[in-house]
């Protein structure tokens, strides 16, 4: 059975894939932490940056799991990657690729955003193209 996300614009419910991961998403990056109520076991970027800004690997591993348990939610499949940027020079900045890709039915969409962080603070979100590298690698990931 597919799930519905809530909304509270005319558009109501919302069961399409591509617009309830980014529902998701949105709700996920935009939320404080007081709103997520509901899902105790959720928490949202800008909490996760609070708590774990100052460490790169507590942030990555933080981060991947709560959107899987996020996504895990909304779909019926869900695989989440997140990877750390080498590239940064800066001590307080931290660079993370998140990968995600979701199914409901026969309909699968994979998404990929570059968070970029500094002094615990989120400072950029970036869409990624979704036919990188890591994504295409990884496509068939619900299977086997």
């Amino acid at each position: 059975m597919v799930k519905k996300i809530a909304t509270l614009d005319p558009a109501g419910w919302v069961m399409a894939v591509s617009d309830k991961v980014d529902r998701a998403m949105s709700y996920f990056y935009l939320s404080q932490h007081s709103q997520t109520a509901l899902y105790e076991d959720v928490e949202p970027l800008a909490y996760l940056v609070q708590q774990h800004g100052h460490s790169a690997s507590a942030m990555r591993s933080n981060l991947e799991s709560g959107v899987q348990r996020l996504l895990e939610r909304q779909f019926e499949e869900a695989v989440v990657t997140v990877t750390l940027d080498d590239t940064t020079e800066e001590s307080d900045r931290i660079n993370l690729q998140l990968y995600a890709m979701v199914r409901d039915e026969a309909t699968e969409y994979s998404l990929g955003h570059l968070i970029i962080t500094a002094n615990s603070k989120v400072k950029d979100i970036i869409d990624i193209n979704n036919t990188g590298s890591i994504v295409s690698r990884n496509a068939n990931l619900f299977t086997g």
